[in-house]
C-alpha cells in the first residue's frame, strides 16, 4: 500500500520527505486496522455476500470506465487485479449489510424534499452560450501601432466571415492566433464567469449563428460566434430524487461506520508497532 501511495515520488527518483511518510504510514496503517476490526465483526455476525449482488455491483463499476480498453487500462496502472476488485466490493458490500443490520439506514421522501429545499442551489443548471472565435493578439499592450493593426486584422476577419457562404471555423484555423485555431476557434460550453468580462458580455447578449465586431479584451481583438445557447433552468425534485437520497444514504451510512468502528475499538484489543516520527531538532 505504500509503496503504491508513494509512486509518484520514487517514479520521478525524488524523496519523501519524513512528514508526509509518516502521515502516509499511519493513514495506512488506520485502514488496515479498521478493516481488520469491520471483517472481525463481519465474521461474527455471519454476514454473507451473494455472488448475484457482487456480480451486479463489479457491472457497475466496470461501467465508470465506459469502455473495456479503459478498464484494462485502469488495472495495468493501478496494479490492480480484477479479483483484488472484487474482494474490496464484498467487503463493501458486507459492510453495508452491516450497518443494516445495526440500525435504519433508509432515507424517507421527506429528508430527501427537506435537503433539495435546503440546497436548491446546487441544483440551478446555470445559462452556457457556445462560441468560437477568431483572436488576433496583441502582445503589448502599451504599442498603440500593434493594437491598431490587430483591430484591422479582425474587422477584415469580420467581414470576410459575414460573406454569404463563409466558413468561420476555417477562417479560425487560417487567421486566429489562439490557442483553439486548430479546431476552428471552438471553445465549447461555459457559463458567466469563465471567460473575460468583455468577451463574456458580448457572447451571452447575442443570439446563435451571430458574429460579432471586432471586441477588445485583454489578450487582443476577437471575432465571436456564438453556435449554441443553453438556457438556465432549476432541476425539479423529480429528476434529481435519486442522486440525494443516494447521497443522504452514504452520509448516513458514513456515521454509522464510524460509530461502529469506535465501538470496535473500545471494546477490542488493538496494538500497533508504527514507530513515532522523530521529533525535529531546531
Amino acid at each position: 500500500k505504500y509503496e503504491k501511495m508513494t509512486r509518484a515520488f520514487t517514479k520521478r527518483g525524488k524523496d519523501i520527505p519524513d512528514g508526509l511518510a509518516q502521515r502516509y504510514k499511519e493513514s495506512i496503517l488506520k485502514q488496515l486496522v479498521d478493516k481488520e476490526l469491520l471483517n472481525q465483526e463481519i465474521k461474527k455476525t455471519k454476514v454473507a455476500v451473494d455472488d448475484a449482488s457482487l456480480a451486479k455491483e463489479f457491472e457497475d463499476y466496470k461501467k465508470m470506465f465506459r469502455t473495456d480498453d479503459n478498464f484494462q487500462r485502469y488495472l495495468k496502472s493501478s496494479d490492480m487485479s480484477i479479483d483484488q476488485i472484487k474482494d474490496n466490493i464484498r467487503h463493501n458490500l458486507a459492510v453495508q449489510t452491516l450497518l443494516e443490520k445495526q440500525g435504519d439506514l433508509s432515507i424517507g421522501p421527506e429528508d430527501a424534499k427537506a435537503y433539495y429545499e435546503e440546497n436548491k442551489k446546487r441544483y440551478e443548471v446555470k445559462e452556457q452560450v457556445r462560441a468560437s472565435h477568431i483572436l488576433l493578439k496583441v502582445e503589448n499592450k502599451e504599442d498603440k501601432k500593434a493594437d491598431k493593426a490587430a483591430k484591422k486584422k479582425a474587422t477584415e476577419a469580420y467581414k470576410r466571415a459575414n460573406k454569404k457562404g463563409a466558413d468561420f471555423a476555417a477562417l479560425a484555423k487560417e487567421l486566429s492566433q489562439g490557442p483553439t485555431a486548430s479546431r476552428g476557434g471552438d471553445l465549447s460550453f461555459f457559463t458567466r464567469g469563465r471567460m473575460v468580462p468583455e468577451f463574456e458580455k458580448k457572447a451571452f447578449a447575442m443570439k446563435v449563428g451571430d458574429i460579432s465586431k471586432p471586441v477588445k479584451t485583454q489578450f487582443g481583438w476577437h471575432v465571436i460566434k456564438v453556435t449554441d445557447k443553453k438556457e438556465g433552468r432549476q432541476r425539479p425534485m423529480a429528476e434529481v430524487k435519486d442522486s440525494i437520497e443516494k447521497l443522504l444514504k452514504n452520509k448516513k451510512s458514513r456515521k454509522a461506520k464510524a460509530k461502529l468502528l469506535k465501538r470496535l475499538k473500545s471494546e477490542g484489543k488493538v496494538e500497533t508497532f508504527l514507530p513515532k516520527a522523530p521529533i525535529a531538532v531546531k
